[in-house]
């Protein structure tokens, strides 16, 4: 386990007996809420299932006798009548048990679909709450990335089966009182012949389970190959490379690895079950061998021997399928065991009570700020101080890999630093409670998000309270420069955004990056900050869209980081970061005059143009 306290597990961890009940009680909770009524209907026709065994073999039974009775039987009519009416029995059992079967295969097919999407949400509504040191975290990775490939399907696998229980007892019940009656060491000896098979169906799920979870990596690596070679924006690049060939060998030797190891040891598994089946398919040839010898002496019925013959095939045949639910029940056990653990986490961010205060009426303050990563040795930041005030706009400059979007980080709360203190409106951000925190934030990030719905949702989502307010969406649009492209669509700001949809268009990365920045003015944030926001832009537009932006966050705090030196000489103070440390602080003139890291930088990017 990791050292992580996030990443401890919650009451799984008690002792075995009480994790298998805490997990199986998550599960039936999950299940249960995800729509009651279908869990109790599937659970009562599997049971009514199972109760319909007996009359079955007893009507077998009895349609039997009284054909061989009739044979010999005076009056053929009357015989003729027992058996029409007890065939006119069977057939009605028969019709009830098929009726059961296609509804239930209706029913469960309904609970599948729908535990699948449950998952999906409940996964969703759990990322969403954790921290981003824990969400970064390998361990939680690996399990992360195994529940979402396997716990949709698992959730049912592990219900499916208990709700087949039922249906497995009564049909034992069924045929255990018919061979209790006649003789009950033959019960004792199919359950004994089938213990082989228990052991080595549970050693090999166990193995797969070891197995799954050692490959998680590899599972991971193939995922992004596929996503490489079958995504609409990554058509261009492997056909100007050529390494498409290169990543489907890459997803043979995975998938050799990975799927070659698991065929073989489930042809293992099926060759010794082959050997550990020979048992108790011998006791059961000779037993019947003797059942029918004894009729044909007349110490039974024909009838009574073929209801037994039938008995004891469905008692072993019922023990076997109670046998498999529970191997079944064991097998997605393991995987609901991640599920419960990734569900049972809870997010290490420090929840203050504070809600911000709009308009702020102090800015943004760090103060002797020391940061470095989860496991990581070397800091990141070191001991920065820097104030920013409400109506103020500040340009961060820097080398890659200096900490400009790592400020961003800890001013939006991902992260909190090891010393000092952040303060907004003069306070420290661990004061506020963090969703009204992000309600006053505006943040259009380097690595933005391109959503392939609406081009109104697109935008909208920067504000999802007004996604239908046409007119703040349009006016959001204009101040991005990006409403003329999308009032050219054929639908316009109803039209989707990607080629997978009908009607759809492929935004170029520079309108992406407009939408995405239409999208943070959308919030109306108090502060505001855009991280390399014109990076896919041409000149001539960057130079109109920050014309637009300085003017629209001119009684707002705006924090802008980018390379472009044309873009940041407009800002009020420029912060040179360099290494981790703030190693200069001024106007674009003021710093030019210091000849020092800033103009050093400038003259670089200059001389490019020259």
């Amino acid at each position: 386990m990791s050292k992580n306290p996030a990443l401890k597990l919650p009451k799984v961890s008690l002792s075995y007996f009480r994790q298998v009940f805490f997990v199986f009680k998550e599960v039936i909770r999950i299940a249960w809420k995800v729509n009651p009524r279908l869990i109790a209907s599937d659970l009562i026709l599997n049971s009514l299932w199972g109760l319909t065994s007996l009359p079955t073999l007893y009507l077998g039974k009895l349609v039997i006798d009284a054909v061989i009775h009739g044979i010999s039987a005076q009056d053929k009519t009357t015989a003729i009548g027992n058996i029409a009416f007890y065939l006119f029995l069977t057939a009605l059992v028969g019709l009830v048990r098929r009726i059961i079967t296609r509804t239930l295969s209706v029913i469960e097919s309904n609970i599948s679909s729908r535990m699948t999407a449950k998952v999906d949400v409940l996964l969703g509504e759990k990322m969403s709450q954790l921290d981003i040191p824990t969400i970064e975290d390998p361990e939680f990775k690996n399990r992360f990335d195994k529940v979402e490939r396997q716990s949709g399907q698992r959730l049912w696998n592990l219900i499916n089966p208990i709700s087949d229980v039922p249906s497995a007892i009564f049909g034992i019940a069924s045929s255990l009182i018919l061979l209790l009656s006649f003789n009950p060491i033959v019960l004792l000896i199919i359950v004994v012949l089938s213990l082989p098979n228990i052991l080595v169906n549970a050693r090999y799920i166990r193995s797969e389970f070891e197995f799954e979870t050692k490959k998680s990596s590899q599972y991971r690596l193939w995922n992004w190959m596929s996503y490489y070679l079958t995504k609409t924006r990554n058509y261009f690049e492997p056909r100007i490379l050529g390494n498409s060939q290169f990543m489907i060998k890459k997803i043979l030797l995975l998938e050799e690895e990975i799927i070659g190891e698991k065929e073989r040891m489930r042809a293992r598994r099926v060759k010794l079950r082959s050997v550990t089946d020979l048992p108790s398919w011998l006791f059961l040839l000779l037993f019947n061998i003797w059942l029918f010898s004894i009729a044909i002496f007349g110490k039974i019925t024909l009838g009574t021997a073929q209801m037994l013959y039938n008995a004891t095939t469905n008692f072993q045949l019922y023990i076997e399928q109670l046998i498999g639910d529970f191997l079944n029940i064991y097998e997605n056990y393991l995987y609901m065991v991640d599920l419960v653990w990734v569900l049972g986490l809870n997010s290490k961010e420090v929840e203050g009570k504070l809600i911000p205060e709009r308009p702020l009426k102090k800015g943004v303050e760090f103060k002797n700020v020391w940061f470095r990563y989860p496991k990581m040795r070397n800091w990141t930041l070191k001991d920065v101080s820097f104030s920013i005030e409400t109506d103020e706009n500040i340009a961060i400059v820097g080398e890659n890999g200096a900490g400009k979007t790592t400020l961003i980080k800890l001013l939006c709360g991902f992260y909190f630093p090891e010393r000092g203190e952040i303060l907004v409106n003069g306070r420290n951000i661990k004061d506020y409670n963090l969703k009204e925190y992000w309600r006053i934030l505006a943040v259009l990030f380097q690595n933005f998000e391109e959503y392939p719905f609406t081009a109104r949702e697109s935008v909208g989502y920067g504000n999802v309270a007004q996604i239908d307010n046409t007119n703040e969406v349009t006016q959001a649009a204009k101040q991005a420069d990006i409403n003329g492209f999308i009032e050219s669509l054929p639908l316009k700001y109803e039209n989707p955004l990607s080629k997978q949809f009908e009607g759809g268009v492929e935004p170029s990365k520079g309108q992406w990056q407009r939408i995405a920045l239409a999208r943070t003015l959308f919030k109306n944030g108090e502060i505001v900050i855009l991280d390399e926001p014109t990076s896919n832009v041409d000149p001539k537009a960057e130079e109109e869209i920050f014309d637009k932006v300085i003017d629209l966050t001119r009684q707002k705090l705006l924090i802008l980081i980018s390379h472009r030196f044309s873009t940041v000489r407009r800002a009020d103070r420029i912060f040179v970061i360099d290494k981790g440390k703030i190693v200069e602080e001024g106007g674009h003139k003021e710093l030019l005059a210091k000849k020092g890291l800033y103009a050093e930088l400038f003259k670089l990017q200059a001389k490019g143009y020259q």
